[in-house]
């Protein structure tokens, strides 16, 4: 069930930025964060799901978290991030979102440029 869920929402999620990002390309951090900020039915998914592809993507090496994560966390995560890291809203909001994990979860997390 947690699965079809999660695909529910990243199918939902993915009509949502193709919507959104039209001819222009990728869907930017900036619009991640409001989001995140206003509409946590695209934010909760859309983090679960770059959390769980990025966990899968390495096999859980190089993630450094005691337990389990939720979405809720994700968000908190990466708004905190967006803030002290305003730059990443200008990148693809998929890059933005993994920056933000690794800085928070990673064992050796990549330094963000400022």
């Amino acid at each position: 069930m947690k699965l079809a869920v999660l695909c529910g929402g990243l199918i939902v999620w993915s009509a949502v930025a193709a919507t959104s990002a039209g001819a222009a390309g990728a869907p930017l951090g900036n619009e991640l964060y409001v989001d995140c900020q206003q509409n946590l039915v695209i934010c909760y998914p859309y983090l679960l799901g770059v959390w769980d592809g990025l966990f899968i993507g390495t096999r859980g090496e190089g993630i450094c978290e005691a337990g389990g994560v939720n979405a809720a966390q994700l968000r908190l995560v990466f708004l905190q991030f967006s803030r002290t890291h305003p730059n990443a809203l200008s990148l693809p909001e998929a890059e933005a979102a993994v920056l933000a994990i690794l800085n928070a979860f990673g064992c050796n997390p990549p330094e963000p440029s400022k």
